[in-house]
This record gives C-alpha cells, structure tokens and sequence, in this order.
C-alpha cells in the first residue's frame, strides 16, 4: 500500500484469494454480507450485481464497487474476481479527510487496477519443450509441431513414436476435448472437474473426496497447488511412425489424447491418458533443440 504525500490518502492491494468453486457472484454476496456483518463500517454502499469489465491482455473480470464509512475515513473498495485465473482480488483506497468525494478515490483505484497483469496461464508451458515422463520415457515435443516419444530417455535409436501434436490450453482444451465424442466427456463434466480442483489441488488428480474438502467437511493437510482455467491443458499425440530401430520403422499408429494441468511450481504437467486411463507425470527438462 502507498499514502499520497500529504498523508490524507492511501491505496493498495487489500485481499487475494482463490475462487474456487464458487461462481463470480455467490463469492462477491458472501463476502459482500461478510462486509456488512462484520462492523468493519458505519454505512455501507454495496451494489447487488458484479458487472463485466477486462483487465490486462484481454482477461475478463467481475467487478463490483463498494463505498463504506467508518467515522471521518472513507473507504472505496474494488473487487475485482476473474475466473479463468481462479482469482480475486480486493483493490482499497481511504480517504482521511472528512468529506472527500467518493468519485475522486474511486478515479484512483481505477487507475491502480488498470495496472493489472496476470502471470498465471500466461504462457504455453508445453509447446516445443522436452518432459521426462514418470515411467522413464521422454517426450520431445519441437517448435514446428512435430515430436518424439522416446521408451527411455537414455535411448534415442530404438523403440520411439515420431508424428505431429497438438496443445490446447485454457477454454480451447475445454472444446476441444468435448467436442471429441469418441472419449465421452461433456462440457459440463469438465467444468464439474475444474471447479473441484480449484479449491486446491493434488498433483494425481481429482477424486470425488474433493468436493468434501472445498465444503469443509473433510480434514486434509495435503499440500494442494492452485490451478485455473488457463492453467488445464490438452496435448494430442498423432502417432505417425514407430520405429523399433533405425532399420525398422514402420508407418501409422494410433491419436493419444493427454489432458490435466501444468504446475509452474513444481515445472510438471500432470495429465492423464485418456486412451489408456492412466496418469503420468511430464517432468519439464529442456527446451527440445
């Protein structure tokens, strides 16, 4: 947080927290009552919808404006909640000089907010990078779409999977998979699945369990990463050739659909295999010369 010079305002970041399976407006109403309820104002202005507004490269945000008085000191809160990052932040500015005009602090904690950038989900983690992957092998995936599926890493002359793949990441790995009737999965199950793991999230995936933890009624000190929209990803391996040794290769091969999240944190994509229903773990190592 930062004063003006003459000490009579201040403005900053007042909250983060994850969304997590609520929508944009159940998390503004309750922490909006939380407002109310809480004896943190004297009076308190709070609008019933959050209305739309775009931050940053072109993220869409729900926002609300807030006015409350305690005493002589003035408070415009923004709340700014944005679901593809699994996200909310709470921007403040305080006047402490009676009578201030709202609209001047507000004008304030606008241009602040407008200063927004979001990391997360920034950036394709995938495309073009070489992963070790949890049985041993190595996946490289090149810059011009095509790859190498090596069964060990140590062993790049027999027994790889060359052809072309695909990534998706975010609302695009979303339509892509539903839109792929042959594995069943609808869009409103992949947005089930999303919303519980963005309570927080273990790296082997989701169980039903989940849904407990978010609701409070299960105990879990398991340490969980956040993960968002932008951070679940589809990779599609077209098989094209299997070559068994330099002097054997033979043509075709099947389509291999991974789907999950990457992990800034821990430099790993944590995916299943919706061919095999299996899981597997890519190992960020390099990016593929």
């Amino acid at each position: 947080m930062f004063y003006t010079a003459d000490q009579q305002e201040v403005y900053g970041l007042n909250g983060v927290s994850i969304l997590g399976s609520y929508t944009p407006q159940e998390f503004y109403e309750e922490l909006s009552s939380n407002y109310q309820s809480s004896g943190q104002f004297d009076s308190l202005e709070a609008p019933e919808e959050l209305y739309s507004w775009t931050y940053g490269d072109n993220v869409n945000c729900q926002v609300a404006d807030l006015v409350g008085y305690q005493g002589s000191v003035l408070y415009c809160t923004k709340i700014v909640i944005v679901p593809q990052k699994n996200l909310v932040l709470t921007f403040c500015g305080q006047a402490y000089n009676h009578g201030q005009d709202p609209t001047v602090i507000q004008y304030m904690v606008n241009a602040l907010c407008d200063s927004l950038a979001f990391e997360i989900g920034s950036q394709d983690y995938i495309s073009g990078n070489t992963f070790l992957c949890g049985d041993g092998s190595q996946v490289c995936l090149q810059d011009d779409g095509n790859f190498r599926y090596y069964q060990s890493a140590n062993d790049h002359e027999n027994q790889y999977y060359e052809g072309v793949y695909e990534v998706y990441c975010g609302q695009a790995a979303m339509d892509k998979v539903a839109s792929m009737a042959e594995y069943g999965l609808t869009m409103e199950e992949l947005e089930q699945v999303l919303s519980a793991n963005m309570n927080g999230y273990i790296p082997g995936g989701s169980s039903p369990a989940d849904y407990l933890y978010s609701t409070g009624e299960l105990e879990d000190t398991r340490l969980r990463y956040n993960v968002c929209l932008d951070t679940f990803y589809v990779v599609i391996l077209n098989n094209q050739r299997l070559v068994y040794s330099p002097d054997d290769v033979r043509e075709g091969g099947n389509s291999t659909l991974y789907l999950g999240f990457y992990l800034p944190e821990l430099n790993m994509a944590d995916l299943t295999n919706a061919n095999a229903a299996s899981y597997t773990q890519w190992t960020f190592q390099e990016k593929t010369s």
